[in-house]
């Protein structure tokens, strides 16, 4: 039951992602590298696997979140190819130290999670040495005089400045500074990319822009824009909470109608990429199948249309450096921080697993 209900929660967050238009700057170098073929191996496991995405909180250690009826997140040490599940953590809900719709970013000393419901309402800081431990836990507090519409899409920059997916509805810029100590708001001049908005923007439009997941650079102020409809990723530097530069990995715009509230997904559209980095490179998986396609076929390469097995490797620069074809599709994906191993979720005989990959990449 758990697992189908596991389905439907990734389909529909996938569905209200998804599709492109395209750019007439998009880089073709990207079809034409020649492709490094990966082979993987499974990591044994204590305790059944309850969901598929998955992180690095330390070199030995696994945030994953979790499906069960009980707790969000499960902590699991990795010794050698073998798991180890710690415990579990954080419940769903409204009460205290609940959250609705959570999402989080791994720092050097904390993990940040935030409830989304409807907007970004809180944000729990919980260091890393204690998880398990509620009374050591604490919350970062969000301004609340804005009008701004945040997404639980975010990465801290320090402890009291992150940067959001979303803004002001009246107008075009995607992005938000949130000053945690000076109670503030502040919007990123950061606009929505290929397109003309009117000065009043449509809800549809900025439901497509805003739907991005943010990744940063473990030391420096940049991060990394990718976009879930469409293909379209960015590496954004930033000066102080100034946008100072925009480097292009790739340029495929979401393809859809807008009308007002409401959005059309073009079936040419591609299905965006889960985007990982780390201290020297970028890692992109990119979504199989256009839209149209995907709504035609339930299944890659008998797995779910939305695992894949192609993974893009970007240096910070913008320079495509490497593309893999993994030996089979798989769902979200961690790196450890000297790139040497890729850390894969997937599916075995209905079973969520774990398999391990070996990089071999070079500073």
């Amino acid at each position: 039951m758990a697992k189908h209900l596991f389905y439907i929660i990734c389909t529909c967050l996938l569905l209200f992602s998804c599709s492109s238009k395209k750019s007439k700057d998009k880089d073709n170098t990207i079809q034409e590298l020649p492709t490094i073929q990966l082979q993987g191996e499974y990591l044994k496991c204590d305790s059944d696997i309850w969901g598929m995405k998955i992180d690095f909180i330390d070199e030995n250690q696994f945030l994953i979140e979790e499906l069960s009826q009980n707790k969000l997140y499960a902590i699991y040490e990795l010794n050698g190819n073998s798991l180890r599940k710690k415990g579990s953590f954080l419940t769903k809900g409204n009460g205290a130290w609940e959250v609705i719709n959570p999402s989080y970013q791994v720092t050097d000393s904390s993990l940040f999670i935030a409830n989304y419901s409807g907007t970004i309402s809180k944000v729990y800081k919980i260091r890393k040495e204690y998880p398990f431990d509620k009374d050591k836990w604490e919350v970062v507090d969000m301004p609340l005089n804005h009008n701004c519409l945040l997404f639980p899409n975010f990465v801290m920059f320090n402890d009291s400045i992150c940067i959001a997916t979303g803004g002001e509805l009246t107008d075009n810029k995607i992005l938000s500074a949130i000053n945690f100590k000076r109670n503030k708001v502040e919007a990123i001049n950061y606009t929505f990319p290929g397109i003309n908005v009117a000065t009043y923007v449509k809800p549809a439009d900025f439901l497509v822009y805003c739907d991005a997941k943010l990744a940063k650079h473990p030391s420096l102020s940049k991060f990394v824009y990718t976009c879930r409809l469409g293909r379209f990723i960015e590496i954004l530097e930033m000066d102080g909470t100034h946008l100072s530069k925009r480097i292009p990995l790739c340029a495929d715009y979401p393809v859809y109608k807008a009308s007002n509230d409401r959005r059309v997904i073009d079936d040419r559209c591609l299905r965006g990429a889960v985007t990982k980095v780390t201290e020297n490179y970028i890692y992109c998986l990119m979504t199989p199948y256009t839209h149209g396609e995907a709504l035609k076929e339930n299944l890659y390469k008998g797995l779910p249309n939305y695992f894949s097995d192609i993974l893009y490797v970007f240096n910070w620069d913008g320079k495509l450096l490497h593309k893999y074809t993994l030996d089979m599709p798989v769902c979200s994906f961690c790196i450890d921080k000297n790139d040497k191993y890729m850390f894969a979720s997937t599916m075995k005989d209905d079973d969520f697993v774990i398999r391990k990959y070996e990089l071999g990449l070079s500073k």
